[in-house]
């Protein structure tokens, strides 16, 4: 992060739950995200980090507590795990850009494909693209379309190869570094995490922070409650 810190978002002691019978999914949660950082965040199932998405993008109003924009035209574009679009349509990749890109967009087409790795992909249909193909289809496209501040990635590497993580990886830097924007990843993915956040939020029965210069062995053991061993065992997975 830059040593002059700028405020985009507070959130102050926010607390959230879908129905007055159900238990908080989240409590009492504070804290500020600032320009120019990449902020992780890892949780266990159910913790509420999809959630808090919802709360950051103004879709979902908290229970409590209070969500503050230091400016009001501060713009979010989200990338959601999973999207509605019917795949099956008879189009390629080239149409899609064609009838779902403006002509007019923030960035270079030709730039984004390549980092993406779908520049090979653009007479393909559609239908035929893989998983981490489609992710990546709907990333160009958010990143094309939006002039967001702040964006907003929910396990942007699943479903992705190791080649294709890197690239995802250095793109979030580009965006970090060339375009002075703000990140936030949920991601499972703990080694990306570490390696590519500024501070990681973790989220669970405690919150808590840990900042880029604990980033060491130590402080695994917090990010999922369990054991060191066991989360290499997830990595190797």
């Amino acid at each position: 992060m830059t040593e002059q810190l700028t405020p985009l978002i507070s959130v102050n002691n926010v607390s959230f739950r879908y129905n007055e019978e159900d238990d908080f999914l989240l409590k009492d949660l504070s804290f500020t995200i600032y320009k120019n950082e990449i902020l992780g965040i890892v949780g266990e199932n159910g913790t509420g980090k999809s959630t808090l998405f919802s709360l950051l993008n103004l879709d979902l109003s908290p229970t409590s507590g209070e969500i503050v924009y230091e400016n009001p035209e501060l713009e979010m574009a989200q990338l959601l795990q999973k999207n509605n679009f019917n795949f099956n349509i008879p189009l390629t990749v080239e149409d899609f850009f064609l009838y779902f890109v403006p002509q007019k967009t923030n960035w270079g087409q030709e730039e984004i494909l390549e980092i993406l790795q779908l520049t090979k992909t653009k007479k393909q249909k559609l239908s035929d693209l893989s998983f981490g193909q489609k992710r990546r289809l709907f990333m160009a496209r958010t990143l094309l379309t939006s002039k967001a501040d702040i964006y907003l990635f929910d396990e942007p590497l699943t479903g992705i190869d190791r080649a294709g993580q890197d690239q995802f990886l250095e793109l979030i830097t580009i965006l970090k570094e060339k375009f002075g924007k703000t990140i936030i990843f949920i991601e499972h993915n703990l080694s990306a995490l570490l390696r590519q956040s500024d501070r990681v939020l973790c989220l669970g029965p405690k919150v808590h922070w840990h900042p880029k210069k604990d980033f060491t062995q130590k402080i695994l053991p917090h990010l999922y409650s369990c054991d060191y061993e066991h989360i290499l065992l997830h990595e190797k997975l």
